[in-house]
Order: C-alpha cells, then sequence, then structure tokens
C-alpha cells in the first residue's frame, strides 16, 4: 500500500495527455454511466437517453488519444526542436514583457466594458460583430500567459535576489486578483477558474508537490459553478427548494443543487449522439481550411474573413439546441465529433491518435526538454488551460487557437531569453 501511494504521489497528474483524457471522460461519460446507475442529476438527466452508438464512438476515440500520446516517441524528438525557454531570461526584458501584455490585457478589459463585451451572459451582438472582436479574444488569451508567467517567477525568480522575488510575489496576485475579480461579476465561470488553475499548474512544477491545494480548488469548483449557475438563472434556486416564495432559505437543498450544477456541466454526449446519427452531413477535411483561414490576417485588416465558427451555429440548430433566429451562440462539434465529421469511423481513429500524440510532443517540448524551466512551466501552464478548455469545441478554432497562443508565447521567449555569446578563442 505504501509502494502505491508512493507511486501516485510522484505522478505528473498535470502531464497534458493524463489530464485531457480524465476531462474527456468526464465529459463523455460520466452522465451516462449515472443515468445507467439509477442516478439522478437534475436537468441533466431529465428524460435522459442515449444510444451505444456515440457511447462506442467516445470509447473508441478516447482509446485512440491515448494510444497516440503513449505510443508516439516524441521524447526524443522534442528535445531536438528549437527551444528558446531552456535558457533564463533577462530579468529586465522579462519584467518588460509581464508589464506590457498585463498592461494590455487591462486596457482590453476596459475597451470590453465600453464596447458591450462585459455582460452576464453574452457580450453585445455588436461587440460580436466587431472587426477587434477575435483581436480582443486572442490579447484576453496571451494575458493568461503573463499571468502563469508572473506565477512562475514568483515560485522560481529570474534572479537571485529578494527584491525580484518580491516583484513577482505582488506581481502574480495582483495579476490573479485582477483577472478573477473582472470576471466574477459576468457569472463566465471557466475564466474565474483559469488563473487559479494556473497558479496550481505552476506550484506544481516548481514548488513543492502537495495535493491540498488541488483538494483546495476541487472545492472551490462546486462553488464558482453553482454561484455561475444562480448569477445566469436565479429562479434555478427555486425550482431546487433552495429558495422557496417567501425567500427563506432551505440549506439542506443546497448540496444536491451544487451537485447537480457540477456534475450536469459535463455532458458532451447531447453532441455526439446526433452527430453519429448524421445529423449533420460529413465534411471531410473542411476544418484545415477553417485553420488556414483563421491564421490569416485579422478582421480589421481582412474585412470579408469568413467566420470560421459558422459551422456551429448550423449544427447547433440541427441538433435543436439553437433556435434559428440566434445568430450569436455557436455549439462546438468536440474534438471526436469533428473527427467523425471529417470521414467517419477511420478518421476518428486516425485524427485521435494523432491528437494524442502532439499532446506527447508538447508536454516533452515544454516539461521534460526544458527540465522544467520557468519560463517553460509558465508557457506551458497557459497553453494547458486552453487545450482543455478547448476539447469541447470544434477542431478549428482549437486548432487555430492554440497554435496562435504558442506563436505568441515563442516569439515573446525569444525576445526575453538570455543570450549569451560564446567568447571568441
Amino acid at each position: 500500500m505504501t509502494k502505491l501511494w508512493r507511486r501516485l504521489a510522484a505522478y505528473d497528474w498535470f502531464a497534458l495527455g493524463p489530464a485531457v483524457l480524465a476531462f474527456y471522460a468526464a465529459d463523455f461519460f460520466l452522465v451516462p454511466v449515472l443515468a445507467l446507475l439509477g442516478v439522478r442529476i437534475g436537468f441533466a438527466l431529465e428524460g435522459y437517453e442515449f444510444s451505444l452508438r456515440p457511447l462506442l464512438i467516445a470509447l473508441l476515440g478516447g482509446a485512440a488519444l491515448a494510444a497516440g500520446y503513449w505510443l508516439l516517441p516524441f521524447r526524443t524528438f522534442a528535445a531536438r526542436l528549437p527551444n528558446p525557454w531552456r535558457g533564463p531570461w533577462h530579468k529586465g526584458r522579462a519584467k518588460f514583457v509581464f508589464l506590457a501584455i498585463f498592461g494590455t490585457g487591462l486596457a482590453v478589459k476596459v475597451i470590453k466594458v465600453l464596447a458591450g463585451g462585459f455582460s452576464l451572459v453574452l457580450p453585445s451582438p455588436s461587440f460580436i460583430a466587431h472587426p477587434f472582436y477575435s483581436t480582443v479574444g486572442f490579447l484576453d488569451q496571451v494575458n493568461i500567459f503573463a499571468i502563469a508567467l508572473a506565477a512562475a517567477f514568483a515560485l522560481r525568480p529570474p534572479a537571485d535576489d529578494p527584491k525580484e522575488a518580491r516583484f513577482w510575489r505582488i506581481a502574480s496576485q495582483v495579476a490573479i486578483l485582477t483577472e478573477v475579480a473582472y470576471n466574477f461579476p459576468t457569472c463566465t465561470r471557466t475564466a474565474v477558474v483559469i488563473p487559479l488553475l494556473v497558479w496550481i499548474i505552476a506550484e506544481w512544477y516548481l514548488g513543492k508537490r502537495s495535493y491540498k491545494p488541488i483538494l483546495a480548488f476541487a472545492v472551490a469548483m462546486w462553488f464558482i459553478f453553482s454561484w455561475g449557475s444562480v448569477c445566469r438563472n436565479p429562479l434555478g434556486l427555486r425550482s431546487y427548494k433552495v429558495l422557496d416564495s417567501s425567500l427563506e432559505v432551505h440549506v439542506e437543498h443546497l448540496p444536491t443543487f451544487v451537485t447537480d450544477n457540477v456534475v450536469g456541466r459535463f455532458n458532451q454526449m447531447r453532441v455526439l449522439d446526433p452527430i453519429s446519427r448524421d445529423v449533420v452531413p460529413r465534411r471531410g477535411f473542411a476544418f484545415l481550411e477553417n485553420v488556414l483561414v483563421s491564421m490569416g490576417p485579422p478582421r480589421f485588416l481582412w474585412h470579408s474573413k469568413p467566420a470560421i465558427n459558422a459551422d456551429g451555429h448550423v449544427l447547433g440548430v440541427r441538433l435543436g439546441a439553437l433556435a434559428p433566429s440566434d445568430t450569436v451562440t455557436t455549439i462546438g462539434a468536440t474534438w471526436v465529433g469533428d473527427w467523425y465529421l471529417a470521414f467517419g469511423i477511420w478518421s476518428v481513429v486516425i485524427g485521435m491518435f494523432l491528437t494524442g500524440g502532439v499532446l506527447r510532443l508538447t508536454y516533452e517540448y515544454f516539461i521534460s526538454a526544458t527540465l522544467r524551466a520557468a519560463t517553460a512551466v509558465g508557457a506551458y501552464a497557459a497553453l494547458w488551460v486552453f487545450v482543455l478548455r478547448s476539447v469541447e469545441t470544434s477542431l478549428a478554432p482549437a486548432i487555430a487557437g492554440n497554435l496562435k497562443l504558442f506563436i505568441a508565447m515563442f516569439l515573446i521567449a525569444l525576445f526575453a531569453r538570455e543570450w549569451r555569446r560564446t567568447p571568441k578563442a
């Protein structure tokens, strides 16, 4: 038992492959398994029905993802790739990078408030249709890198100097609290969770490994997700009898409400089920064209740039999840769903296998090949949260979004690292 505990304690729970597989398993199998066990999870299982075909597709996709992650030999390949995160960063340029990105992030927040992008549920349609909308979203992503970088340097400063350590401790605390405080009133649960998760990942690789922060984060998740549900729909408290017509609170019903809101959030089988029944026609490798479109010039330069998530609206309408008049909301096909829409079962197996290989390459590149350098851990933490978040989206925005973030972080690392000249003989 002691040997097993030691192996569990030494296991890297934030390795990208196992983390994605755990999230994937919860997203596709948690609700169906609970339904089979006869457990009722509020709205998630009201009249819940599912067929065997989507379950088998999800299982096959997960197995292919795991096989690609553990079988493809990317450890040696990752060590040979150009990697600006191997060396230390210049302490002055490191501060400049953080302050520039964090300052830009604050400016973006002000712009979102003034332009209608700060909303309880969805930004205003005019803000979403604005040519700068996608650029604002990208800058929000890069801002998370600044938070991750500050967290990494707070745990392992770029210079052995008490003043440096103090600067990065304060910078990380201010950055995280600002992000949480800004997003909390918007009811956006994921945006509140991300900065906290980034710190935990940095602590896992650079600090003393402990499960206490992870457990504390897990408990906080239950309340954050419940708060998001109440914030969006306060009447939900009445349907669970937590709050009655006289506004009296019944605490005994609160655990059921909290559990339903967290567990009910994981149910992507409702998307994969109709996809497996060919409600949406096959589209081959159309997502690759969308990736190329997304990687092109921003919309404020390319005014007629097609929307790569336009299929998400069509998909939502055909699945019955969106009204035809709702032109703002989109539904992601999920990784496995989009691979199925390419060429069916074969593209699921091959596509998810290759996806697993990419996840392994990412982990080896940032963690193993750099010996867990602080800057590499910061970049990895930022990419980690967005990769996990993209599991539920379609392939085009997932690939393009994460690739853009990687390129931005790569260029920043080239600028900020300490370049040491080799002395002449």
